[in-house]
């Protein structure tokens, strides 16, 4: 509208009424308001005032519900969206988190969902291998400039596959409901510090978009994996590049051996073939110090593994 009257007064201008652009004047008032506004919401505060001046009393009907560890969800993250902050009065404390309806939604298309699973799941295969850990997590997506806006993490503050990649390592996966926006905070708590890294590297021989990887630095601890159609699978642990990519889905069995031991697969079908579970992939690593990785998917989880244990270095069971 302000086109039409360029070069002439704006009708208000010629009633006195003094118009002006002022975009952070009253961010933090809007936001106090819709904070006030949710309170109103969440504890019924308009209705009960109306009830209570008619002479009425009626507690129960309005008591409401409590906003502690109740998660907020802001649909842009403006100037107004930047200042929502909800606390607890008494003790300070926020609510469980805040979360960017934008960006919550892309992390929910068909392209962006096998990239979280991989996250999800390099998270887990790392935290099994390095057992407790303590220290410094870095999620690193790799790929050609361009190719990669799928994947979560790629440029994006928020950083979906930080946050389901840090979930296995701070060990959060029993102890709290763990969400796709809290993971980092959870895992600041558990003693882990978390950085997010990307890099532009030439496209894989193979044709795949990218590659994520979860490390836990100082250690020779890190899990790097890709999606292949619309699969998670696993690339390389802890320095040994797999033959061809394991698929990380379902009951799967992660076991580590000397080269020099070869009777572990034997044994292993032997195992299978006794209680009934089926063999529906195997792959194995490269050999790095005269040792090699092999993923085994199952059709169930074995709910004894005292028979491989004298034939491998270390051996663990994920369902993911």
């Amino acid at each position: 509208m302000w086109r039409q009257w360029l070069g002439h007064a704006w009708p208000p201008h010629k009633k006195g009424v003094l118009v002006m652009n002022t975009p952070t004047g009253n961010s933090l008032s809007a936001a106090e308001l819709t904070c006030g506004m949710i309170l109103c919401l969440a504890r019924q505060i308009p209705q009960a005032a109306a009830s209570m001046k008619e002479g009425k009393w009626d507690r129960k009907k309005y008591m409401g519900m409590e906003l502690n560890g109740k998660t907020l969800g802001v649909l842009g993250l403006g100037r107004i969206g930047r200042a929502m902050q909800i606390v607890d009065m008494a003790t300070g404390k926020g609510l469980a988190g805040i979360v960017n309806g934008q960006a919550l939604s892309k992390a929910f298309v068909p392209q962006t969902k096998p990239w979280i699973a991989l996250a999800r799941a390099l998270g887990m295969v790392l935290h099994t291998v390095g057992k407790q850990v303590q220290g410094s997590v870095q999620v690193c997506t790799l790929g050609e400039p361009g190719r990669l806006h799928p994947m979560p993490g790629h440029r994006d503050a928020d950083g979906w596959a930080a946050h389901r990649g840090t979930r296995g390592p701070a060990g959060l996966g029993a102890q709290k409901e763990v969400t796709l926006r809290n993971a980092l905070l959870l895992a600041q708590e558990a003693g882990l510090k978390v950085t997010t890294t990307h890099g532009d590297v030439a496209p894989e021989s193979d044709g795949s978009a990218g590659l994520l990887q979860v490390a836990l630095q100082g250690t020779p601890h890190r899990a790097t994996g890709m999606v292949q159609g619309s699969t998670p699978v696993l690339r390389e642990l802890n320095g040994a590049t797999f033959k061809q990519p394991a698929p990380l889905a379902g009951p799967i069995l992660i076991y580590r051996t000397k080269a020099s031991e070869p009777s572990a697969l034997p044994t292993l079908a032997g195992l299978l073939g006794k209680v009934g579970v089926h063999l529906q992939s195997y792959h194995s690593s490269g050999t790095v110090a005269g040792e090699q990785w092999s993923i085994v998917g199952l059709s169930a989880p074995l709910s004894n593994l005292g028979e491989l244990k004298p034939r491998v270095m270390e051996v663990f069971q994920l369902h993911l």
